[in-house]
């Protein structure tokens, strides 16, 4: 995987994840999770920002089909905070400090951030302040 794919795979799905035709959302969520940490919770990221109407059952099978076939640390460490932005709910908050803690071990993990970032005003600074550190 080149750092060009992942970038491309993840202009190409933001704010247009294929929600209303599941077999190519599988697609994508396989692409994604066949790239890179990052473009996998691009995935993520768009499974849990998606507009009330989408299917919640279907956000949660594709979360689980990510977190199937990529099972990293990283993606592991995001599935409870995606799934409860899923179900509308805040995601608990030692939840959301692993997924923080973790991406300070992964730099480049922005869509991982861009996940802690939503959980609460505190967490989005924190967040800010880890993605700051990797270009120091």
């Amino acid at each position: 995987m080149s750092n060009a794919e992942e970038v491309a795979f993840i202009e190409e799905i933001d704010a247009a994840f294929p929600f209303e035709d599941l077999e190519e959302a599988r697609r994508v969520v396989s692409r994604g999770a066949a790239l890179s940490d990052n473009a996998a919770l691009m995935v993520g990221y768009e499974l849990a920002s998606a507009h009330p109407d989408v299917s919640v059952s279907n956000r949660l099978s594709l979360l689980a089909q990510l977190s199937g076939e990529r099972p990293s640390q990283l993606v592991l460490a995001a599935e409870p905070v995606i799934e409860a932005l899923v179900r509308g709910q805040a995601p608990r908050s030692n939840a959301a400090r692993s997924l923080l803690e973790a991406c300070r071990s992964t730099p480049g993990a922005h869509n991982a951030l861009n996940l802690v970032a939503d959980c609460s005003p505190e967490l989005s600074v924190a967040a800010e302040a880890v993605r700051a550190s990797w270009v120091e």
